[in-house]
């Protein structure tokens, strides 16, 4: 397992003729699946409330009254990574007469370090409140054909359990979470945690530096990351297909693929496949289905690149079933083609060097991509279009026949034939 060594001082990215500051603050923790339920609700208090201002309409209107342009609280996670993301942005001081940037970090750092908390537990109301519209949502999602036809996919789909934890609302875990429960998990991930600070402006770097350590007392020392971002998935030895009829008014197809041996290095060819078939370059599944057959209202391809994983899913008629499977089928095969991915490589080529012109429009992509780059979690554009410059393609097509057909999903709607 590689372990990321990081200073945990505030790295500057200078970006000249930026008129905002934008200011990342990243609590690196190790990720449990049992406490994935917890994680969308501690957002959503953190968000809306703090100590200070516990009303979520004081909480905005002190916002709006300190010029903050935008802050906000998420969380992302790599297979046993968890990273906590706080996010400041404000005007620079230079440009906006009567900001402060006292105002503002000070606000920010309460966000952080005082949250909505009494008695050694988060606000109770305020629990309470976001808990409700969390199971309110999840109620919702249950009727909808898309969330219900996507978890039971990844039921099926999903044989180690980490995606369907991850990604399937539970009620029933949501209800086991408790204000002091809650409160203690946030003091883990950022209370007793040590964090990495970024920041991207085009202002004095010694007064931005000088607030920070003001407000966040950064210290000297080495943050280590252990690094395990990936738990590849091998496909079933026999397709596992299901279908199901429910009341709806449309039907769902999903097909999931596997990659047989997953490592590390092939993590870059996936993320060509999913671009060859799913980017508006190529876009192979949607002209297939759509354009050239008429079998579908609508079609995406999904992946999970650090589980191996690829899928496709589309809404049909009910009677267009066996057609396209067929038809994906006939675009996955067709991947063995040199000629096409050459011709969609280089589809992709020009596509990435036309971003390249639009990025340098782009207030955070420098910040964005310098954090990547040491959290080790994502590819430049740049990165991108020199590895697909040099691409295999023989190591491409040796990869595509490793991919394999896992599982076939389809929600049958019968309610059209009923009625």
């Amino acid at each position: 397992m590689k372990t990321l060594k990081l200073n945990s001082k505030p790295y500057y990215i200078r970006k000249k003729n930026l008129n905002t500051i934008t200011m990342v603050v990243i609590f690196p923790y190790e990720y449990d699946d049992k406490h994935s339920y917890e994680l969308d609700l501690i957002s959503r208090i953190v968000n809306n409330s703090s100590a200070m201002y516990p009303n979520e309409r004081d909480f905005k209107k002190e916002y709006l009254k300190r010029m903050i342009i935008g802050s906000s609280f998420n969380v992302h996670t790599y297979y046993k990574n968890l990273y906590a993301t706080f996010t400041l942005k404000i005007p620079n001081p230079r440009l906006v007469k009567n900001f402060s940037l006292d105002d503002a970090f000070e606000f920010f750092h309460d966000m952080i370090y005082k949250p909505n908390v009494e008695n050694n537990a988060f606000n109770e109301k305020c629990f309470i409140r976001e808990r409700d519209f969390l199971l309110n949502t999840i109620a919702a999602d249950e009727k909808n054909i898309y969330h219900y036809s996507y978890e039971q996919f990844l039921k099926l789909y999903d044989c180690d359990g980490h995606l369907i934890i991850r990604n399937c609302n539970d009620a029933k875990l949501l209800l086991q979470a408790t204000p002091s429960k809650l409160y203690d998990y946030y003091k883990k991930i950022v209370l007793n945690n040590k964090p990495l600070f970024f920041v991207t402006a085009d202002t004095d770097k010694e007064l931005l530096l000088e607030y920070i350590d003001k407000y966040f007392n950064p210290s000297d020392e080495i943050i280590h990351i252990n690094k395990n971002y990936v738990s590849f998935q091998n496909p079933r030895e026999t397709v596992c297909e299901v279908e199901e009829i429910k009341n709806y008014n449309q039907s769902v197809l999903y097909m999931g693929y596997k990659v047989l041996n997953m490592r590390i290095k092939d993590l870059f060819y996936l993320n060509t496949v999913y671009a060859i078939l799913n980017n508006k370059e190529n876009n192979l599944i949607f002209k297939a289905l759509r354009l050239k057959k008429g079998l579908v209202y609508s079609s995406n391809v999904g992946m999970y690149d650090n589980y191996g994983c690829i899928y496709v899913n589309c809404c049909t008629n009910s009677d267009s079933k066996e057609a396209a499977i067929s038809t994906i089928n006939e675009v996955f095969a067709s991947l063995n083609d040199r000629e096409l991915l050459e011709t969609c490589i280089d589809n992709l080529k020009r596509s990435i060097k036309v971003k390249l012109i639009r990025v340098k429009d782009s207030r955070t992509y420098e910040l964005d991509n310098f954090i990547d780059n040491k959290l080790e979690s994502g590819n430049s554009l740049a990165v991108e279009l020199n590895k697909l410059s040099r691409i295999d393609i023989d190591e491409l097509l040796k990869f595509i026949k490793r991919i394999k057909l896992d599982t076939i999903y389809f929600l049958r709607g019968d309610k059209n034939e009923k009625d």
